[in-house]
């Protein structure tokens, strides 16, 4: 049995430093060290006593990731890439940060309940949650917790991670339009959440282009196969007569291509088929099916990285993390529309219900956009520039103007720990839209306040 005194001598360190690091004391140690002990432990299958971590008053090191459905897509939810592929990563993720993770069924929220409160986790990662099983949750149980595709009714007032499924959608009605599909299909399995969102986005991506898209285009099909496959029976008329379809899931879309083989039905000679997430199922598909790509890694990196501020402290006003999704290899053109909807909708915000409190709004409308906050695409950090020469660093920006889908000006923002009041500085940045990758958005900024500090 491998002691602690052996990872030691391994990492050339003392026994000391490697308890801080298997206990989250890691203050005065540098990321190299906490990297290399942690290589030397997942090597060595070192596990802690778990007793004596608790004990140590450090927390269990324990990160729960709650499964909030047991199948998916008609299969074991474990067998579905996305989870698959974002649990690996939230697994990755953790053990470079030095935590162990729990995977926890999360059907009924007792038994999460009580795994959480038995083995002590640190927090919650959780998929498959809405808004009213998040706060049955909360009630009982007080953990640290990040949602991942949670849809509030109203504003998010917890911590999520998502992908811009309007954009993704809107990108896949534009598509289909510009290549003469006026009258394309949506197949989704449900008609809320994410598949909701993918749908509006497709249907005002389609009415903007062509004119009405009547509600009678969203096809919502069965979550079992056998009556999924029935229902394509029933409408295969209608699917050849419109001769496109759009579907909410990679699988759905793989799944129905295989139904139109069999059947005798050529893709996409005779009927076009547009998946979503750009999956594994889509890599290995012939003909190649055309997908809208969501960087399902980031989500989990994001996730992760953001529950362990929690975990050490850090208090933030944000809410929600809005990743991007794109039917091509380049990002840019999906985070400008990001960038410009956030403008755009505080724009009007400002035009409907401040012109009257300020003389001066009128004109800096476009001042007057979401407070934001943006993710390095590459390792997902946040960035953050320095106000003047000698000036502070800052993390919180707004979008000033978004130049041909290429590049974005930001004007930096100075947030108070101590007053929780952000105010506007006189500097400009310009980033690279293909460096950007996830924004997230503040509350907007009283009009009068911030007209008074522009210069």
């Amino acid at each position: 049995m491998i002691r602690l005194q052996d990872i030691a001598d391994m990492a050339g360190v003392s026994r000391t430093t490697v308890s801080n690091v298997i206990n989250g004391n890691t203050k005065r140690v540098s990321q190299e060290t906490i990297d290399k002990i942690t290589r030397i432990l997942k090597e060595q299958n070192y596990v802690p006593h778990m007793g004596s971590v608790m004990l140590s008053g450090h927390g269990s090191r324990i990160i729960g990731v709650v499964l909030g459905f047991a199948t998916a897509h008609g299969m074991q939810s474990l067998q579905d890439s996305f989870v698959g592929e974002l649990i690996g990563t939230i697994q990755t993720e953790a053990e470079r940060k030095g935590y162990f993770v729990m995977l926890i069924g999360g059907e009924k929220i007792e038994d999460v309940v009580d795994m959480a409160s038995r083995w002590n986790v640190e927090g919650l990662i959780i998929l498959g949650y809405d808004e009213e099983r998040y706060r049955q949750l909360s009630r009982k149980l007080n953990k640290k917790m990040i949602l991942i595709d949670a849809f509030p009714e109203g504003e998010y007032t917890f911590q999520n991670v998502g992908v811009d499924d309007y954009s993704g959608g809107y990108q896949v009605g534009e598509y289909l339009y510009s290549c003469g599909y006026h009258r394309a299909l949506f197949i989704a399995e449900t008609d809320k959440d994410s598949d909701s969102r993918r749908w509006n986005g497709f249907k005002q991506a389609m009415e903007k282009q062509g004119g009405f898209c009547s509600k009678s285009r969203l096809i919502v099909v069965p979550g079992e196969k056998r009556q999924r496959l029935s229902r394509y029976e029933e409408l295969l008329p209608r699917f050849l007569e419109v001769k496109a379809l759009a579907f909410s899931s990679d699988y759905g879309a793989i799944e129905a291509m295989n139904y139109f083989f069999d059947h005798g039905i050529k893709v996409p000679d005779q009927i076009s088929i547009v998946g979503y997430d750009d999956s594994i199922y889509a890599e290995f598909v012939r003909p190649r099916l055309t997908t809208v790509h969501q960087d399902i890694h980031q989500k989990g990196v994001i996730s992760l990285r953001r529950l362990h501020r929690m975990i050490e402290g850090e208090t933030s006003c944000f809410s929600n993390v809005t990743t991007t999704s794109t039917t091509t290899t380049n990002n840019n053109g999906t985070i400008a529309q990001l960038l410009k909807r956030i403008d755009q909708m505080q724009k009007e915000a400002v035009i409907a219900n401040a012109a009257n409190q300020c003389d001066n709004c009128m004109m800096n409308a476009r001042y007057n956009t979401k407070p934001i906050s943006i993710c390095n695409c590459c390792n997902g950090e946040y960035f953050s520039a320095n106000a003047g020469i000698n000036g502070t660093a800052c993390n919180l920006f707004r979008v000033e103007d978004v130049r041909n889908d290429e590049t974005v000006v930001l004007r930096l923002l100075s947030y108070d720990e101590t007053t929780t009041e952000v105010t506007c500085t006189t500097y400009t940045i310009v980033v690279k839209i293909s460096c950007i990758g996830a924004v997230q958005c503040f509350e907007p900024i009283n009009c009068e306040t911030l007209c008074s500090q522009l210069v």
